[in-house]
């Protein structure tokens, strides 16, 4: 679990943004009106990518097949 921590902490440094507002806007990402890439099932690397506006999250299932998050990010064009 350390190990996690400190990739959110290190993410969050390098992005200049406070690790609990990361966390919760990943939390708070809503799938509905995103797009999924793969529509269905997974990318050859078991992961999905979900992009919204300027937005994307993406995930990977678990042991049990719901869909945890790897990483959460804003594209600043």
């Amino acid at each position: 679990m350390q190990l996690h921590i400190k990739l959110v902490l290190d993410h969050a440094n390098r992005k200049g943004i406070d690790p609990l507002k990361y966390l919760c806007k990943a939390h708070n990402f809503n799938k509905k009106g995103a797009i999924r890439v793969p529509k269905t099932g997974y990318r050859g690397d078991s992961s999905a990518v979900y992009r919204k506006g300027n937005e994307y999250l993406i995930v990977r299932p678990d042991q049990y097949g719901t869909e945890k998050i790897v990483t959460y990010g804003v594209n600043d064009d």
